[in-house]
């Protein structure tokens, strides 16, 4: 059923009527196979968790052991590559109220539905660690999530997502929504390196000089760049300056070179007479080539036919099984 996709009721798939492009155009019919008295009682009685459910009030308590085995095979099952790449990621539901969880993400191509963090290969592009955003949805009961009350949000954030892989000294790309440093220095003293976009929300984010760098590259031609350095916690920490023809591109790292090589791409500035090119350097070449792994297995797996699309269910429970298969199948046909 899931492969016909929308445009179909349930009992479509049971009809008595001849098949007929116009009045019963469903190219497929089960009566012959299973009664949809039987199938309904199957479905009926199909379960998402062998855990007993808690004495207090959790939504979520159907899909938990569901993503949390996922993690444990992912993590058992497949060893990514040196580059890593974490974001979000969305599970398509459009209805807020049948949804715990529910979000809104209008710079999503599907903005409707489960949020979930979302950890990939940069090379493969293959998705291992997925954490889903439960919001006020969470119970209370649960207390905050590990790792939250020591190093915060952001750095409990990464500190569970990236748990395959501490002691490699891998080295994971970042958006500007997780350019803090703390949560930067947490990972780096789990043994990975981090390295985040930094942007101007209201202010900038702590420990950058913002207006001092962009005094700094005043005057500078495109392409050049400069270091800041620093320590906290006695761990080193890394902000990167590339001066653009209007502003100055700022990266926050835990480890990495500011040189290229043979792998760093070269990019053009200007047009006309002002047209300059310059290779990039390492942090900055890592960022572009590696920032979108997420949002490409995202679109690849949205794309049709999608198994979450054509997933015809009126459980939230029951999207969240194509979302988990999807998730780790989706780029190995990409």
């Amino acid at each position: 059923m899931s492969s016909v996709g929308g445009g179909y009721k349930k009992i479509d798939f049971w009809s008595t009527l001849p098949s007929d492009e116009r009045t019963n155009p469903c190219p497929y019919n089960f009566r012959k196979y299973m009664s949809l008295k039987r199938f309904d009682a199957i479905t009926a009685a199909l379960a998402f968790t062998d855990a007993n459910k808690p004495t207090y009030r959790d939504k979520f308590w159907e899909v938990r052991q569901l993503i949390a085995e996922w993690n444990k095979n992912m993590a058992k099952a497949f060893s990514p590559s040196w580059i890593l790449c974490l974001d979000e990621s969305m599970s398509i539901w459009h209805s807020r109220w049948t949804c715990p969880g529910w979000v809104f993400c209008p710079r999503k191509p599907h903005p409707f539905g489960n949020e979930y963090y979302s950890a990939c290969c940069g090379m493969s592009g293959l998705m291992f660690s997925v954490e889903l955003v439960e919001g006020k949805d969470r119970p209370v009961d649960l207390g905050p999530p590990e790792f939250e009350t020591v190093i915060g949000k952001t750095g409990g954030l990464l500190v569970r997502m990236l748990k395959s892989c501490f002691n490699t000294r891998r080295y994971v790309v970042l958006d500007s929504g997780f350019c803090v440093l703390k949560a930067l220095v947490a990972v780096y003293e789990k043994g990975i390196y981090a390295g985040s976009l930094i942007k101007k929300r209201r202010y900038w984010p702590a420990l950058v000089p913002g207006k001092a760098m962009d005094e700094r590259f005043a005057g500078k031609s495109p392409g050049e760049c400069e270091a800041i350095t620093g320590t906290l916690n006695a761990s080193p920490y890394f902000i990167w300056g590339m001066k653009e023809p209007d502003y100055v591109m700022r990266i926050m790292t835990t480890g990495g070179v500011l040189e290229e090589d043979d792998t760093c791409r070269i990019t053009y500035r200007g047009s006309g007479n002002d047209r300059t090119s310059f290779p990039y350097k390492k942090p900055f070449n890592w960022h572009f080539k590696y920032r979108h792994a997420v949002d490409d297995h995202n679109n690849f797996r949205h794309a049709l036919p999608s198994l979450e699309v054509t997933w015809v269910t009126q459980s939230y429970r029951g999207q969240h099984i194509p979302c988990m298969q999807i998730f780790c199948l989706a780029r190995s046909f990409g």
